[in-house]
C-alpha cells in the first residue's frame, strides 16, 4: 500500500474545484472557458513523493489532481463561476452552464461527466483542487478509505535559495 497526503482545508469556503477546458477548430483557433466550483468543505489528495510546503500553503493554495486518492468529496457547493474567452456568443455561454448546472444531455450526462464523457469537441487543458490555507495535512493509505496513518503533519518549509 502507498501512501499519500491528505489536505483540508480548516475554514470553510476554502476548497475549489477548476477545469480549464478548450477547444481547436480545423484552422488551428482555439477557444476556451473554465469553470471554479466553491465549496465549504472537502478534501484533496497528492502523492507521497509530491509533498506540501508552507509557500505553496500562502501564496496560492495546495493544487491536487482529483483522481488521486479516494476522492475529493467536495460537500456544500456554495458558488459556480464561469469565465469565457470574447468568442463565445449568450447563447453558446447559456447551453456550457445549464449542461453544468443540471440540464441533462442526450445520455443523461451533465456536469463533470457531461465534460468527460459527453459528445463534445471540448478537451481539458487543466482540472485540480485547491485547497486554500490554512489547511490539515495527513499520512494516509491509498487503498484503505479513512486509514491515517499520521495526523496534523507539518509541510515542508520555504527554502530560499539565497545564491
Amino acid at each position: 500500500m502507498s501512501k499519500l497526503y491528505r489536505i483540508k482545508p480548516l475554514e470553510k469556503k476554502n476548497i475549489e474545484y477548476f477545469v480549464d477546458v478548450y477547444s481547436k477548430d480545423k484552422d488551428g483557433n482555439i477557444r476556451g472557458w473554465t469553470v471554479t466550483e466553491v465549496y465549504r468543505w472537502g478534501q484533496g489528495f497528492r502523492d507521497f513523493d509530491n509533498p506540501i510546503s508552507e509557500w505553496e500553503i500562502g501564496r496560492n493554495g495546495v493544487h491536487c489532481d482529483p483522481s488521486v486518492g479516494w476522492g475529493c468529496e467536495l460537500e456544500d457547493l456554495c458558488g459556480v463561476y464561469f469565465e469565457f474567452d470574447d468568442s463565445f456568443s449568450d447563447e453558446e455561454k447559456q447551453e456550457i452552464e445549464s449542461r453544468w448546472d443540471g440540464v441533462e444531455d442526450e445520455e443523461g450526462r451533465w456536469g463533470t461527466a457531461w465534460l468527460h464523457d459527453g459528445d463534445h469537441d471540448w478537451l481539458i487543458e487543466d482540472e485540480h483542487v485547491r485547497v486554500i490555507g490554512p489547511v490539515q495535512i495527513d499520512i494516509v493509505l491509498d487503498e484503505v478509505y479513512n486509514s491515517v496513518v499520521e495526523e496534523n503533519i507539518h509541510p515542508e518549509p520555504r527554502i530560499i535559495n539565497e545564491a
